[in-house]
């Protein structure tokens, strides 16, 4: 027992030292009286392109609470999608004075702020986050801003999409999952080949960070052998029927919201030069048909040599009747486009004649739009991205000639269609 009464007075001194140390009524801030209060219009908003220009969302809030008045009071309000913090590169900041207690915002305004602003992937749902903030300035104390904030669900415009960032072939018919390729003559078409088994093919595309699968417009499911066919991009899967095990040709243009398959017996050939004469000279001898995969300038442009400049041309694997150009600028002056630098045509009597770009086959502009030279023609004022039409031989085509600019950079040829076109990238 002594011990005990011992102990008690230094517990009861730990008491106390502990109670001097820290008295909750007298050390806690107390609560900030807020009289705010912030409401939206709506809790949720759908836009719609016919009616987004007249809709508003508005955001009302009542006086902050009143301090005497050496305080200036100001309202700060902040408008953002959840998420961002209210960024200072993403938020729309504006000011208001006392008496100033709601705005108003069209949907149009918000369309175009999660487009541009907010950068929101397409379709994607949101929501918005609106704060305002009272805050007092002057004063002999600093007060504490009273701070509200309410959100609201969006549900975009559905737009439909015709873009991709990727587009690949899935489904049973293919083991692993393949990616198109991007064309050179237009990133908006992609194209593969290759052997798909007999089974339901899936197209999925994927597109500012979304996943859509194309889907033919009338919803047929049957494969469609070497036809062009309209296309949408749908939320959820959509199953082509591929009949048969076979190597196979998909084309997809996003520019103009189609598509084609090709079976290997439907496929896109080449373009054929058909068989020909040197010069168009029978003596000269004969060289047989041959497919036209490369191209080289013949005429000012390449400086009249004998070869030719070669191109270097890119087979697009979409047709491979497209050939693109991408390279070094190119010099002017009168050009036409062989296709071949050099070649041998069998004579009548057996023996060999060595031919080169100045008695090709070639491919050159029409007499009839040209302004004649002479026996030759040429086709100047030429402008960019503008198709102009070819024709192909061995005989007096080769006395047109394209006034080409200098500084050309990228070339597409399409001899399906018989047409060139260029650009200075």
């Amino acid at each position: 027992m002594k011990t005990i009464f011992r102990q008690l007075p230094l517990a009861v001194a730990a008491i106390l030292t502990v109670s001097c140390a820290w008295d909750p009524i007298k050390h806690d801030i107390p609560a900030v009286q807020e009289d705010m209060v912030l409401t939206a219009s709506s809790d949720a908003i759908v836009i719609l392109e016919e009616t987004m220009a007249s809709q508003k969302i508005t955001f009302e809030w009542t006086e902050a609470r009143q301090m005497p008045d050496d305080y200036y009071l100001t309202y700060t309000a902040k408008l953002d999608v959840l998420g961002n913090n209210f960024g200072s590169k993403t938020a729309i900041v504006k000011e208001y004075e006392v008496g100033e207690t709601s705005v108003s915002f069209t949907l149009a305004q918000i369309n175009e702020w999660a487009n541009e602003r907010w950068e929101m992937p397409v379709n994607q749902e949101f929501f918005l986050e609106f704060r305002v903030i009272a805050s007092w300035a002057g004063g002999s104390t600093f007060e504490m801003p009273e701070v509200k904030t309410v959100t609201v669900h969006v549900t975009p415009i559905k737009v439909i999409v015709f873009n991709a960032d990727e587009v690949l072939v899935s489904g049973s018919v293919i083991s692993d999952d393949a990616n198109l390729v991007k064309c050179p003559e237009n990133p908006k078409i992609f194209a593969w080949s290759g052997e798909l088994k007999s089974g339901q093919l899936e197209m999925p595309v994927v597109y500012d960070g979304k996943t859509y699968y194309l889907a033919p417009k009338d919803d047929v499911k049957d494969f469609r052998d070497s036809t062009k066919f309209e296309i949408l991009m749908l939320d959820e899967p959509f199953e082509w029927n591929i009949p048969a095990t076979d190597n196979y040709r998909l084309v997809v243009n996003m520019d103009n919201a189609t598509a084609a398959m090709y079976s290997s017996a439907h496929d896109l050939k080449p373009f054929m030069t058909g068989d020909w004469y040197a010069a168009n000279k029978p003596e000269n001898g004969q060289v047989k048909s041959f497919a036209v995969t490369n191209l080289w300038l013949r005429g000012e442009s390449a400086d009249w040599a004998s070869g030719g400049k070669n191109l270097n041309l890119i087979v697009s694997p979409a047709d491979p009747q497209i050939l693109v150009y991408s390279g070094a600028k190119l010099k002017s002056g009168r050009t036409d486009f062989s296709t071949v630098s050099t070649y041998e045509a069998i004579k009548p009597d057996g023996t060999v004649f060595a031919g080169n770009v100045n008695n090709a086959y070639v491919f050159a502009p029409l007499k009839e739009i040209s302004e004649p030279s002479g026996s030759d023609w040429n086709l100047g004022g030429l402008q960019e991205k503008t198709a102009y039409p070819l024709q192909g031989g061995s005989g007096a085509e080769r006395g047109g000639y394209f006034k080409i600019p200098a500084g050309i950079t990228f070339m597409i040829f399409n001899l399906r269609e018989m047409t060139w076109q260029y650009e200075m990238r």
